[in-house]
């Protein structure tokens, strides 16, 4: 089965289009229709309080050093997966899927760029 590309021309797999906001904020869920387009920017804008940079979805409570650190954290919670954009290595059995597209290219160059140099 060919996997769909973005318009970059990297590899992505098509999910649900929303997902709702887990963060716990005053012992209430904020539930916010978060979508592929705007999840990121509502994390930065409607969840910044002050210095704190201590992650609130669904009670998570991982503190980080700096701002950026959390939006990327953030990222990582499964239920976010529903929306995000996989990036997914092409390489011929391998099955790797990312969040990131660094994530991806530091993958390819460590795992697969290194072995074929080497072979």
């Amino acid at each position: 089965m060919a996997v769909p590309l973005d318009s970059t021309g990297s590899s992505f797999t098509h999910l649900p289009s929303w997902t709702e906001c887990l963060i716990t904020e005053d012992g209430k869920i904020c539930a916010e229709r978060l979508t592929a387009e705007n999840y990121r920017e509502h994390f930065a804008q409607a969840h910044k309080k002050g210095n704190s940079f201590e992650c609130q979805w669904n009670g998570c409570g991982v503190t980080l050093a700096a701002r950026h650190r959390l939006l990327t954290h953030l990222e990582t919670h499964s239920e976010l997966d529903l929306i995000r954009r996989k990036f997914c290595c092409d390489h011929p059995g391998c099955r790797r899927q990312f969040s990131r597209r660094d994530g991806l290219t530091r993958h390819e160059k460590a795992k697969h760029i290194a072995k074929n140099i080497e072979e």
